[in-house]
């Protein structure tokens, strides 16, 4: 208790996995638990650095590392077959990178840094989820999130504290980067990312499964957080918006270059305040099936 420990953690060339395929059974009296191992590295009120010389390996759990009030910055690690457990009820099961403030801190607010991967792996494959963050600075900078269900999230970035994504790659079935209701933040900078949204085709739904490339989106108009979505590729198959503004103060879109195949929407902007589109180049290349695809919705 009273702040952040002054404990140094050095975690290099770790590997954190599940490697049979049940856990052993149980000794009498355990805590019950789910059928995957509930996260590689979980802690609270820390800052350390996750990563040195040698690749950390995190595979085949519920959560790969879960920060909770700390300030953490993430290297050299490299996250696969994260996927959620039933058994556990966290908002953030099923992710990578996880960055919380939770009440029990010391720290109410939490800070994560995503550094940029050698060439040699990705950052994040076949996972349910990339990066959760509650109550968190982000910033993320050139590293690849790839075959997942969602890229990031982050919610409730606190007062005047940033998000950024930047340079980075993400492959994803349902959602790219969201980020909703952090209306104390200062700003949420989403750059030059290359996001792909894979849908399943159904001709029968006029609106696919698929979500989102980019959703911005928050409950107040009046909110002096400011989004920014700038020269960003989309590639939107079978999904539904390419960039989701909803209810922003003064949103930037500008020099997306977006491009959709089946129905769905190049930027979708409803009840902004002094939203600014711009520069944006929108191709439509549905090939069969409805044939409900927009540029621009306003």
């Amino acid at each position: 208790s009273g702040g952040y420990n002054s404990i140094a953690l050095k975690v290099d060339g770790s590997r954190f996995k599940m490697q049979a395929a049940n856990f052993k059974p149980d000794y009498a009296g355990q805590t019950p638990h789910g059928s995957i191992p509930k996260a590689g590295i979980d802690m609270t009120n820390m800052i350390t650095t996750i990563g040195a010389t040698n690749l950390n390996e995190f595979d085949k759990l519920n959560a790969g590392i879960v920060a909770k009030s700390s300030i953490v910055t993430v290297k050299r690690s490299m996250f696969t077959k994260i996927s959620y457990d039933t058994f556990y009820n966290e908002p953030y099961r099923g992710t990578a990178i996880v960055s919380v403030g939770v009440p029990a801190g010391d720290i109410l607010t939490g800070n994560l840094t995503v550094l940029p991967e050698a060439i040699s792996y990705n950052t994040v494959d076949n996972c349910y989820r990339g990066i959760y963050v509650n109550k968190s600075a982000l910033y993320a900078d050139y590293i690849h999130i790839l075959n997942v269900t969602h890229g990031v999230f982050g919610t409730n970035i606190s007062f005047q504290q940033t998000a950024t994504v930047s340079n980075s790659v993400i492959t994803a079935s349902s959602s790219g980067l969201s980020f909703i209701s952090n209306p104390f933040a200062k700003a949420v900078y989403l750059a030059s990312n290359d996001i792909t949204i894979n849908g399943v085709n159904n001709p029968n739904l006029p609106i696919q499964p698929a979500w989102y490339g980019i959703q911005m989106r928050e409950n107040n108009v009046f909110a002096t957080v400011r989004y920014n979505a700038t020269n960003n590729t989309i590639h939107l198959n079978n999904g539904t918006y390419g960039i989701y503004s909803g209810m922003l103060n003064r949103a930037n879109i500008k020099f997306n270059v977006i491009r959709i195949t089946g129905n769905g929407y190049g930027i979708n902007a409803q009840s902004n305040l002094s939203a600014s589109v711009s520069c944006n180049t929108i191709n439509g290349n549905y090939t069969a099936g409805l044939s409900n695809s927009y540029g621009i919705s306003i």
